[in-house]
């Protein structure tokens, strides 16, 4: 098996050439609730998903980039 300390490692060294931050969304979940006036609940969990599912469908994505697709996703999301 894989031990904490060997993850810990694999982390640590991700993030030294900065590849740890493609693995997360482009946006953070304050920035996703602000940017949709969110308050912290499912909505902004939901938002984060889809963040992350963008980014594992087309890569990095910039975050205004990201910014304005998530809020014309919300838009059509919440009017559907």
């Amino acid at each position: 098996g894989v031990e904490t300390g060997d993850l810990v490692a694999v982390v640590e060294r991700l993030e030294l050439v900065g590849e740890f931050d493609d693995l997360g969304p482009a946006l953070d979940g304050d920035a996703v609730m602000v940017l949709l006036a969110l308050s912290a609940g499912p909505e902004g969990g939901e938002a984060l998903s889809w963040l992350v599912d963008l980014g594992r469908r087309e890569g990095r994505v910039a975050p205004d980039e990201a910014a304005t697709r998530l809020a014309d996703w919300w838009s059509t999301r919440a009017a559907g």
